[in-house]
């Protein structure tokens, strides 16, 4: 079994989003089954404690589906969260495509999440932070 970590402020964001919508748990793993996605009570309980270890891509989607919000921002929450890094900073798109310049620090950071795939890929947030940065590198070479 993952790790299991305490990230209170991921939970907090949860439980947030959940006093947003004035629903209980039970009612929101009934509003999720009819969405369409599985959201246990038992999870979303876990959740909001701040005992999260690796989420898969799959749960933060339906996260992201239950609670009407983007699935980046989902992801980024639980990045933020789990490793210290804000996938949605400003700056962030000239900092991963120069990453010898100022910012190598936060390139290096980066590195350091990606090397941990062991852990993380078999729960999928790999793949969700790289379809995120797919995402963005899309749409600055559209710009």
């Amino acid at each position: 079994m993952a790790r299991e970590e305490v990230l209170k402020e991921f939970g907090e964001f949860l439980v947030s989003l959940r006093v947003q919508k004035d629903r209980s748990l039970k009612e929101i793993e009934i509003y999720a089954r009819g969405r369409g996605v599985e959201l246990p009570k038992s999870s979303l309980q876990f959740y909001e404690k701040g005992r999260v270890g690796a989420i898969n891509k799959e749960r933060l989607a339906a996260i992201s589906t239950v609670y009407d919000r983007t699935y980046e921002e989902i992801v980024n929450r639980y990045v933020v969260a789990r490793f210290g890094v804000d996938l949605m900073r400003p700056l962030l798109r000239e900092e991963l495509i120069y990453p010898e310049k100022e910012h190598a620090t936060l390139h290096k950071k980066l590195q350091r999440i990606l090397e941990q795939g062991d852990d993380l890929w078999k729960h999928g947030i790999i793949a969700a932070i790289q379809a995120f940065y797919n995402s963005m590198l899309q749409s600055s070479s559209a710009d």
